[in-house]
């Protein structure tokens, strides 16, 4: 009975020693000669026209500056994972002087993009635009145009504007 505990323990430190040294074969991701993560902090400017609402009878533009975080993650054959957030966009009512922010973020998941490095390929997200004087926010939307190197990283020539392409 000794013996064969004796040979259990042994039997079960090699096997833990094994398992803990990686006998098993790792697994490998595949492998990706392009795939590429880019952070930008890229400028937004431009006017919003606040449609009519109980707080702004008549509407007002809204004069926006501050910047859009871009996270890109470009993989095999320049398919894209995009984030987008608000980063300190905010402006003033040139009507009423009322303070509205630009909140939220957007996340876009395998978005096939040309290998070109600008080609046109704009990206429309809907934000929201905050009131500080208590009335309701409204939907901001903003055009990204993103422009990519051979290598997959975002390029600081990239655009966001208010609005749409027409």
């Amino acid at each position: 009975m000794r013996n064969r505990r004796e040979f259990l323990t042994g039997a079960s430190s090699v096997a833990v020693t094994l398992a803990a040294l990686g006998w098993a074969r790792p697994a490998r991701a595949a492998a990706c000669p392009i795939c590429k993560t880019t952070s930008l902090l890229l400028p937004l400017s431009g006017t919003f026209f606040h449609p009519r609402d109980p707080c702004v009878q008549a509407g007002e533009n809204v004069a926006l500056a501050g910047d859009v975080h871009v996270v890109t993650k470009v993989g095999q054959g320049f398919v894209v994972d995009l984030h987008l957030n608000m980063a300190g966009v905010d402006g003033t009512g040139q009507t009423s002087g009322s303070l509205y922010i630009g909140t939220g973020s957007n996340k876009f998941i395998g978005i096939q993009f040309p290998s070109e490095p600008c080609a046109p390929n704009p990206i429309r997200a809907n934000f929201t635009l905050e009131t500080t004087n208590g009335c309701a926010s409204v939907p901001l939307p903003l055009t990204a145009q993103l422009c990519f190197a051979a290598d997959g990283t975002l390029l600081p020539e990239s655009t966001i504007v208010v609005g749409g392409v027409g």
